[in-house]
């Protein structure tokens, strides 16, 4: 190992403590200064930079916890999140992974047994604005679809995830952000689908009848036999319904033509 990076490394674990040098990491060693402790001072400039910011990106991941907590409350919560899982990628985003099952055993939970949900609700918004780009069935493109190609396949976006939680936190998770207190924990399960519409992130709850054939997209469906499945898990008027779910669909971005199949080509039978 060169010089060099021996001494990258060593500068690394000095402000992380991770440990990732061969040799025992002293600051004075390879920090310029008169003394070991204003060689650490000096190290400790960094190290509180690091921390700050790896700080930040978790109350940026996780906002809905933090208004739940506050902002004492979670910085204290974040320093102990990091000390047990330090950052061990070069980017942010897996920061945060291990962070809703922390804070289920984590005594800030007793008070709060809903807050893992809240955080599980937060990472996966996340995600979703992460996620791959797909270009949507407009509501114009859908109409014509159904009449001229009734057999054609359609999916569920890729921007899209399935969340069931123990609490019922929609209006929880809503009500955080405002300047009352937060709503009390509520028990009983939700399951949310959460997607991002053009470069926003949305989620609502999802049940029943939706539910079933919504997972089904995640495989492709033909579209005669969505409106069959649609029909199916109507409670009412299923004809209404049909129109009315798909519609929304349309209106929602959900719905796309699979990878390699043109909207062209569906639209012209090809």
């Amino acid at each position: 190992m060169s010089d060099l990076a021996d001494l990258q490394l060593r500068f690394i674990e000095s402000i992380t403590g991770v440990p990732v040098a061969r040799s025992t990491v002293v600051a004075h060693d390879f920090v310029r200064a008169p003394t070991q402790k204003e060689a650490e001072l000096r190290i400790d400039i960094y190290r509180s930079m690091v921390d700050s910011r790896l700080h930040d990106v978790l109350a940026e991941d996780f906002p809905r916890v933090r208004a739940i907590v506050g902002e004492a409350a979670f910085a204290a919560v974040a320093r102990e999140y990091l000390r047990e899982h330090p950052s061990r990628t070069p980017t942010f985003p897996a920061l945060g992974t291990r962070f809703p099952a922390f804070l289920r055993r984590h005594s800030v939970s007793d008070r709060r047994p809903d807050l893992a949900d809240v955080a599980r609700l937060d990472r996966s918004r996340n995600d979703v604005f992460d996620g791959p780009d797909d270009d949507v069935l407009t509501t114009e493109e859908l109409p014509r679809l159904l009449t001229t190609r009734p057999s054609a396949r359609v999916r569920l976006i890729r921007a899209a995830r399935f969340l069931t939680t123990k609490f019922r936190i929609y209006d929880a998770w809503g009500h955080a952000d405002v300047d009352d207190a937060p709503l009390a924990p509520v028990r009983g399960a939700q399951t949310f689908l959460v997607w991002r519409l053009n470069h926003v992130v949305r989620h609502r709850i999802v049940q029943g009848g939706e539910l079933r054939v919504l997972k089904a997209l995640r495989d492709g469906v033909a579209l005669d036999e969505l409106c069959a499945m649609l029909a199916d898990a109507a409670d009412g008027d299923a004809a209404v319904f049909v129109h009315r779910t798909i519609a929304q669909w349309t209106v929602d971005g959900l719905l796309v033509i699979p990878r390699g199949v043109g909207v062209c080509a569906q639209l012209c039978g090809s």
